[in-house]
């Protein structure tokens, strides 16, 4: 039987309600609905079990199923339609995400199991066994994954070589070593594409295609180890692991630093724009389209406030996306070179962001965000003086 929620003329979302008893809760054609083998809110005059009983079924003039309908909770964590910058998000953070009519809608149970007494102890021995292969089959894939862990693959077993130029880049400076990452240019969907469903914020929007040309990313976020090597000291609030991000620097503090190293290593380093960063984060021409930079699982790609103890760690100990880049969502935020703005309705080519602005844009989400922030699309702003210990960068650099 299928079960459905639904936004009422009030702007409650009620459910769940079976699908017949849809007309008598007071719908139009016009009412969106939602229902469990659905992808997303939808009319109902656009859901064909909808319609027919629209025209089966006359619609009394009091509801009667509204008495037994809840209210589905509104998500937490947001303002408005944009991310706002607080410590409560980061330091008091939601231990869920938000609830989606996935998470709330129940089954009702098949009354054939409960009237049918002559074959229901046989069906009960058969759904036994069924779990108890089902049980067998996750232990052999648990096994089996954990005798090939997909966060040791190498950035180099990830990444496709393109002729002519290597896929990976080794950087040393002062004894410590940093991989680059090619990144082919392509043209790309940016903003809130389909697989964000409804976790998007407004300042997403509209979505709208970029052209980039070649670069090369960090294979890591700046670590630890590397700022002290090119700057002798350490603003980080969790040491003890040189391997983890740097944190506590700000938007100017990485400039500086960038600075610094290009005179060290005679090269261009710089922030990368913040098309650039979601066009790596996505996986660049490698993309499989995921929510999160790697994978629809969070937890196989990122720290976050679901798994990381309220603290930042290692960089690569989660697996790569698609392009053998680690951490590009959660761990720490990553400054960005663009300042924050609304998104352009046209098409772009290299596009660099706002002319002005107060706030510079930082992506990626963090050790203390909440998974919604950890998406591929979503969109973080600061002051450029701002230091926190969740926001750190990564590097970019044109050629090497």
């Amino acid at each position: 039987m299928q079960l459905y929620y639904f936004i009422s003329a009030d702007g409650r979302r009620l459910g769940p309600v079976p699908g017949e008893e849809l007309v008598n809760c007071g719908i139009t054609p016009d009412t969106l609905v939602w229902g469990q083998n659905m992808s997303g809110w939808a009319p109902a005059n656009t859901v064909p079990e909808i319609v027919a009983l629209f025209t089966s079924q006359p619609q009394p003039t009091q509801p009667q199923s509204l008495e037994n309908a809840t209210e589905m909770p509104e998500p937490s964590s947001t303002v408005g339609n944009t991310p706002i910058q607080t410590e409560n998000d980061i330091d008091s953070p939601s231990t869920s995400d938000p609830q989606t009519p996935e998470s709330t809608a129940s089954e009702l149970p098949n009354p054939g199991l409960e009237s049918d007494n002559k074959n229901r102890d046989t069906m009960w021995g058969a759904i036994v066994i069924i779990v108890a292969m089902l049980i067998i089959l996750c232990w052999v894939l648990f096994v089996k994954n954990s005798n090939s862990n997909p966060s040791a693959e190498t950035a180099a077993d990830s990444v496709a070589v393109v002729e002519g130029i290597k896929a990976v880049e080794g950087v040393e400076v002062n004894g410590v070593e940093f991989n680059m990452i090619y990144v082919e240019g392509s043209l790309f969907d940016m903003g809130a594409t389909l697989e964000q469903g409804d976790d998007y914020f407004a300042d997403e929007r509209p979505t709208h295609q970029v052209t980039l040309s070649d670069y090369y990313i960090g294979e890591t976020e700046v670590t630890q180890e590397l700022w002290v090597a090119v700057m002798g000291n350490n603003p980080s609030r969790f040491t003890g692991n040189s391997r983890n991000p740097v944190e506590e620097v700000s938007w100017y503090d990485c400039i500086e630093f960038i600075q610094e190293l290009n005179r060290l290593t005679g090269k261009h380093f710089r922030l990368p724009t913040e098309a650039e960063w979601e066009f790596a984060a996505r996986g660049g021409s490698n993309s499989k389209g995921y929510k999160y930079s790697g994978s629809n699982r969070i937890d196989e790609v990122a720290w976050y406030n679901g798994n990381s103890v309220s603290m930042t760690h290692e960089v690569a100990t989660c697996a790569p996306n698609e392009l053998g880049i680690y951490d590009m969502s959660g761990n720490v935020y990553e400054w960005c070179s663009d300042w924050y703005g609304e998104y352009p309705v046209s098409s772009q080519t290299d596009p660099s962001g706002s002319t002005n602005g107060s706030y510079c844009v930082n992506r990626g989400g963090s050790w203390g965000s909440s998974a919604r922030y950890c998406r591929v699309s979503c969109r973080y702003y600061s002051t450029p003086d701002f230091r926190y210990d969740y926001l750190g960068f990564r590097l970019v650099c044109s050629s090497l």
